[in-house]
This record gives structure tokens, C-alpha cells and sequence, in this order.
């Protein structure tokens, strides 16, 4: 009879130890991945555009006031010639100061 008595403790410990797992697995979520909303991309002038990847909008802001620098004029000693200037192509020169 003790047995028998014994045998169903455990078996209820058993099923009410399991039910409280499957609720607490439950009830707490897993962490989602983040997904960005919005996409910038610098148009290298004075606007950049901004892309929303939930509804496909685009929209143009101006982020800055000057479009950036695009050629530098180098004059180097003992070359004296208005003509013919020696242009150097800078990409990604930006300066506030100006």
C-alpha cells in the first residue's frame, strides 16, 4: 500500500514538475533580431536619401549645405603654365571650415 502511495506522489510531482517547465517556457519569449526601418545613403552632393524598408518609402533631406569636394588644383613649383593646371581627383573630401 506505502508503494502504491509512494508511486503516485511521483507520478503527480512528475506531471505538475512538467506543466510548470512547459508554462515557464511559455511564458518567456525568445529575443527577435532587430531589423532596421530605415536605410541612409549619402548622394555625395548636399542630399542624402533616405529609404523606409517597411512601406518603400523614399524620401531626399539635405544634410549638409556645401556638396563635398570633388577636384583639388595643385600648382607645383617651377611649373608655371595657366593652360594646363594639374587636377588631382579627391573622392570623399569633405571640410566644414569652407
Amino acid at each position: 500500500m506505502k508503494t502504491k502511495r509512494t508511486f503516485t506522489n511521483g507520478i503527480l510531482v512528475g506531471v505538475i514538475g512538467m506543466l510548470v517547465v512547459m508554462l515557464t517556457m511559455s511564458a518567456t519569449k525568445p529575443a527577435t533580431a532587430v531589423v532596421a526601418t530605415y536605410q541612409f545613403y549619402d548622394l555625395q552632393d548636399t542630399q542624402g536619401l533616405i529609404f523606409n524598408t517597411v512601406t518603400g518609402e523614399l524620401k531626399f533631406e539635405t544634410i549638409r549645405e556645401k556638396p563635398l569636394q570633388e577636384a583639388v588644383e595643385l600648382r607645383v613649383n617651377g611649373y608655371e603654365s595657366d593652360k594646363f593646371p594639374i587636377n588631382l581627383k579627391v573622392a570623399n573630401t569633405h571640410s566644414e571650415a569652407d
